[in-house]
């Protein structure tokens, strides 16, 4: 046991360089230590440690570390590994982004939509999207609220909130920069009962319903920030979860950063 914490003692200090103004080792730098040391990349220790120890007094740290290697582990360092790094993956650093859309009523439930079935009820909307958390192999966590006109047949106004998942791994992006976002999680509030799902869905007295959309952006490689959006906006019972009622929009827009 005693020979086993000396060899680990010792690499904690090759881990974090030798010389002045050298910085001490910390849970990062064991970390480091662990995957440097894996057998594939044991040889990138050095390089690791070297990198960290000349870095200027206060440097980000965390981008010091040369990508990794071994079988598996993706060309990512172990900043983008754990959701350190800012930018990476070859999406933006920005953790804000905004959407506006319009789209009309279907007049069946939320995949009939597909089937352009519609209603005389048109949505124009704009709202915020923020990512909370991002994870390597290219799923992202976000929140978003949002807000609504609806005109046509019926004059009411809706807001939203929700929370989802966004996947920007596609094997085509260097050709369409494509991401497939859900919000899977929230609520929808009308300033009134809509004329519109009571007509069609049964809807008598309910203004708040579960809200789900489905959404795909497209854009250039070369032009990232701005892209098209092609969605569903569905407010719904949530099997019953709610009173009945559910209205389902197809829609299309822009999706840009902020």
């Amino acid at each position: 046991m005693g020979g086993a914490l000396a060899i680990l003692a010792a690499l904690l200090v090759l881990a974090a360089g030798v010389g002045p103004a050298r910085a001490s080792a910390t849970g990062y730098d064991i970390a480091v230590l662990l995957y440097q040391t894996h057998p594939w990349i044991g040889n990138r220790l050095p390089e690791a440690a070297a990198r960290r120890a000349n870095a200027p007094a206060g440097a980000d740290r965390w981008n010091t570390v040369p990508p990794m290697v071994a079988p598996g582990a993706g060309p990512y360092t172990i900043a983008q590994m754990m959701g350190r790094e800012g930018g990476g993956l070859g999406t933006e650093s920005r953790p804000y982004s905004g959407f506006i859309y319009g789209g009309v009523a279907s007049e069946d439930d939320l995949f009939g939509a597909l089937g352009f079935d519609t209603a005389d009820v048109n949505l124009a909307a704009a709202g915020v999207t923020a990512r909370l958390h991002r994870f390597a192999f290219g799923l992202e966590v976000e929140a978003e609220v949002g807000i609504g006109r609806r005109f046509g047949d019926e004059s009411l106004w809706e807001v939203w909130a929700g929370a989802g998942l966004r996947w920007r791994d596609f094997p085509w992006n260097d050709v369409i920069a494509t991401t497939f976002g859900l919000t899977l999680v929230g609520l929808d509030y009308t300033s009134e009962v809509p004329a519109h799902e009571r007509r069609f869905h049964g809807n008598d007295d309910s203004r708040l319903l579960g809200f789900f959309a489905p959404e795909i952006t497209l854009a250039l490689p070369r032009h990232p920030e701005i892209a098209i959006l092609l969605r569903l906006h569905h407010r719904s019972n949530v099997f019953g979860l709610f009173d009945d009622g559910s209205a389902t929009f197809t829609t299309a827009g822009l999706r840009f950063r902020l």
